[in-house]
């Protein structure tokens, strides 16, 4: 009996095919209802031997839609889908006792109808695609966030080389590293002043005003080594005279 289809339905039949229709309308069901993209995908999760039939199937399906009424995957949805008992072949194998068993091959006759998407479920399909998107937008964002932060802290770590052994430890220095880039931070944010190119630290700047104060004392009050020399000269001359000899006290 042929079938009457309505406006802007197009359909695709496998007929023949050398499976029982019980085993095909198990796959079937799962797509009945479903737009055809989300048809697609739930076929190439499913492990079973008429899902490879039954998608190229419901993709010849739409095709027809595409060359007839110019509607794309994304447009679409199965609105049937049902497979018919075909013609049963029978064999006989041999048995005990010179008995014979029957065999049945059946076979089934597959069909799938795509339908345009009303207006309602068209945006139920758009609400659940924004929201796949933004779900994986976010998790790609998540994953990208996450390798970066690896790889900086990796690059801040220092790594530490044992003599002995030659293995590498990478959480002996996590401390110091914590406290260089705190050293860092300082560095950069006030910068410390300094002397003859040396860092002027609190205790280096005390020693240099310090040696400072000398030197300007030593320069205040200046001191001739020669007249030094001098001065001590003329007081060991005059202490020679006023020493009296030793013919004079004899006499």
């Amino acid at each position: 009996m042929a079938e009457t289809l309505e406006a802007n339905q197009a359909r695709a039949v496998l007929r023949y095919f050398r499976m029982s229709p019980t085993k095909a309308r198990q796959v079937l069901d799962l797509i009945r209802g479903k737009s055809a993209v989300e048809a697609i995908r739930a076929l190439s999760l499913v492990n079973r031997e008429a899902s490879e039939v039954v998608g190229k199937l419901l993709a010849s399906a739409v095709a027809n839609a595409t060359v007839r009424y110019g509607l794309g995957a994304d447009e679409v949805f199965v609105a049937a889908a049902f497979a018919d008992e075909g013609p049963t072949i029978k064999r006989f194998r041999p048995r005990a006792r010179g008995r014979a068993t029957r065999v049945r091959k059946r076979s089934c006759h597959i069909t799938i109808v795509v339908e345009e998407m009303p207006l309602s479920m068209r945006r139920v399909e758009a609400a659940k695609n924004s929201g796949r998107q933004s779900a994986r937008r976010a998790q790609r964002v998540a994953s990208s966030r996450g390798t970066n932060n690896a790889s900086e802290a990796s690059a801040r770590t220092p790594k530490a080389v044992d003599a002995a052994t030659g293995e590498v430890d990478e959480g002996s220095f996590a401390d110091a590293s914590t406290e260089m880039v705190d050293n860092s931070v300082l560095e950069g944010t006030a910068e410390a002043p300094q002397v003859n190119g040396e860092v002027a630290t609190e205790d280096r700047a005390e020693e240099l005003v310090v040696e400072a104060n000398v030197v300007e004392a030593s320069a205040s009050n200046p001191t001739d080594e020669s007249e030094t020399d001098a001065v001590v000269g003329a007081e060991t001359v005059a202490g020679d005279d006023e020493t009296p000899a030793v013919g004079q006290e004899d006499s």
